[in-house]
């Protein structure tokens, strides 16, 4: 388990289904994830592979929690499923979330732990082009374009950011 200020992360699990599939539903926060939102069977399948790939690679996205209310914000965390061009700290919010730091915090924790557990010496953000501007990965700070990818149906843009760059590490 991560903690930061105001956030408690824990591995995605079966606990976690019914917030997960509402967030997967909702137009709004999957536009720029995939074609359309997810039914509640494709949920479930995501949900399976974030697992899986906690069982496959001993990590994989956390289950974001907040502390005060209990509520489940979203997810986010380090993963490097196959056909990715590196390990990534992929994220997503529950839109009554956004706007709150919640993202730019989870990613900060996610980014340690990636380089000071997984020992990373570098991660990456996906990032669809016109959803740059909410980025947790801010202009300069270290942030680099590394090439455009096709992913999830989606071009997007790979940033990466080495362990010594200061936006994962001291912020």
């Amino acid at each position: 388990m991560l903690h930061t200020a105001r956030l408690g992360l824990v591995p995605l699990g079966a606990g976690h289904f019914e917030p997960l599939a509402a967030m997967y539903g909702d137009a709004e926060v999957i536009r720029f994830l995939e074609p359309a939102p997810l039914d509640r069977g494709e949920a479930w399948r995501r949900l399976a592979m974030h697992v899986g790939h906690w069982a496959l690679g001993g990590y994989g996205n956390f289950a974001c929690i907040e502390k005060t209310s209990g509520a489940f914000v979203g997810r986010c965390g380090p993963w490097f499923p196959e056909g990715w061009p590196a390990l990534e700290i992929g994220y997503s919010f529950q839109r009554e979330f956004w706007g709150r730091g919640f993202a730019s915090e989870a990613a900060r924790a996610c980014a340690r732990y990636a380089y000071g557990v997984l020992q990373a010496p570098g991660v990456i953000s996906l990032v669809h082009p016109d959803n740059l501007r909410r980025s947790v990965w801010p202009n300069g700070a270290g942030r680099r374009s590394s090439g455009k990818w096709l992913c999830a149906g989606f071009r997007c843009e790979s940033f990466f950011g080495r362990n010594t760059d200061p936006f994962p590490l001291s912020h």
